[in-house]
């Protein structure tokens, strides 16, 4: 599935952005920002490193992939 991911929308939905990739990440699904520049879907290596990215500047969002691997 691909999610729009805008913390500041996130935020004000009374949610916490970190606390949503840690859910998805939980049940078992791998995330991948989907880069709107370069059009590839890139591995999240450090997840704090984009969380800040994207809670530093409030006005910018990104599209995420979020999909299952087989077990």
């Amino acid at each position: 599935m691909i999610i729009e991911f805008f913390p500041l929308t996130l935020k004000r939905a009374g949610e916490n952005p970190k606390e949503l990739l840690s859910f998805l990440k939980e049940k078992g699904f791998k995330i991948e920002n989907i880069n709107e520049e370069t059009g590839k879907v890139e591995n999240i290596d450090d997840e704090d490193k984009f969380l800040n990215k994207y809670i530093e500047d409030q006005n910018i969002h990104t599209n995420i992939l979020v999909t299952r691997g087989v077990k």
